[in-house]
């Protein structure tokens, strides 16, 4: 490894690690608060919420390192181009390809992670989630508690006045609103057992009520059966393949656009290269700007191109950001350093 890249990887290092680290810190909040959003009527422990988290580390890191390199990179030589540092680099028979080629490295290794992440560990880390949350729904089917608000079985809201035995209840209300009307059931006793596939809520000696606009229907009944599938039902993979198989299916730019994130380094290294070096003496250092604006329109047309084209968009994007990063690169690069 040459002197030059060693000593852009250190630079790069130093203008990296604040911008990653405080994005992590801004996207880790939104995921803890998404996460106690979705757990907010299970009983969990804070131990299962910061497990639940490292399952949501693959996607935090794919919002977070694209933007990172490419923000930290034009920085480091923004940073280097006003220290007079590059000025003598170019002194020394540098050239602008020499950065890009030490830059290169930190590209091609930050693209095959973001590659393994999205396209793997992602994937994974969400059946993992998604088992975990089930499995703490059906178990929550299987412990109600007397006189505790909130509870579901299904669609039902319920509320039970005591316990007789074990998942046997006595004096049992559910609400559930429908589009057109409300039905509301009161029974005197209630038992919940698991069945495969499905919970079954068995209701003896009880009212029905359907309330509708104009009028209330009512009917008597000795015995009811209210089911509701097992939340693990929900998952249609089991491993990586499945999951995009059917993913795709439903959303087909989520694999494109896990793609282009994972490119957006190596891609970016003209781009990279044409913003960060400057000339202290004709420009300020508005390489925040630039790094801001320039990834806000890659992101731009990975979602307008994603959204209609998701397929033609692995290869549409590519074209156009090198396209645009070559027109820069020859306006204020190309014969200059």
């Amino acid at each position: 490894m040459s002197v030059l890249t060693k000593y852009s990887i250190k630079n790069f290092w130093d203008s990296f690690f604040p911008i990653f680290s405080a994005l992590v810190l801004i996207v880790s909040i939104a995921f803890f608060i998404q996460i106690s959003t979705q757990t907010a009527y299970l009983k969990i422990s804070f131990s299962e919420i910061i497990q639940l988290y490292f399952y949501y580390t693959p996607e935090i890191l794919l919002y977070t390192l694209p933007v990172s390199f490419f923000a930290g990179a034009i920085i480091s030589l923004g940073k280097l181009s006003f220290d007079l540092e590059l000025i003598v680099i170019f002194a020394l028979q540098g050239s602008t390809k020499m950065i890009i080629k030490a830059l290169s490295v930190l590209a091609i290794l930050a693209t095959a992670i973001l590659l393994v992440v999205g396209l793997w560990l992602k994937p994974k880390a969400m059946l993992k989630a998604k088992e975990m949350i089930y499995s703490k729904e059906d178990s929550s089917q299987l412990n109600l508690k007397p006189s505790e608000y909130g509870q579901k079985f299904g669609d039902w809201l319920l509320h039970i006045d005591s316990t007789k035995s074990e998942n046997r209840y006595g004096n049992l209300v559910l609400f559930s609103k429908q589009e057109k009307s409300d039905i509301f059931i009161k029974a005197d006793e209630g038992a919940v057992s698991q069945k495969e596939g499905y919970f079954n809520l068995s209701l003896k000696e009880g009212k029905a009520y359907n309330i509708l606009q104009e009028e209330i229907q009512m009917i008597n009944f000795s015995q009811m059966q209210v089911n509701k599938p097992s939340s693990m039902t929900k998952l249609r993979y089991s491993n990586i393949i499945d999951f995009w198989n059917e993913w795709i299916k439903k959303n087909p730019r989520d694999l494109s656009v896990a793609i282009l994130t994972a490119l957006f380094p190596i891609l970016s290294l003209l781009m990279i290269a044409s913003l960060g070096v400057v000339n202290p003496r004709y420009e300020k250092n508005i390489t925040a700007v630039y790094a801001i604006f320039f990834s806000t329109l890659y992101y731009s047309m990975i979602y307008v191109f994603g959204q209609n084209y998701p397929l033609y968009s692995v290869f549409a994007v590519p074209f156009v950001w090198l396209f645009i990063s070559y027109l820069i690169y020859r306006k204020r690069i190309k014969g200059v350093y």
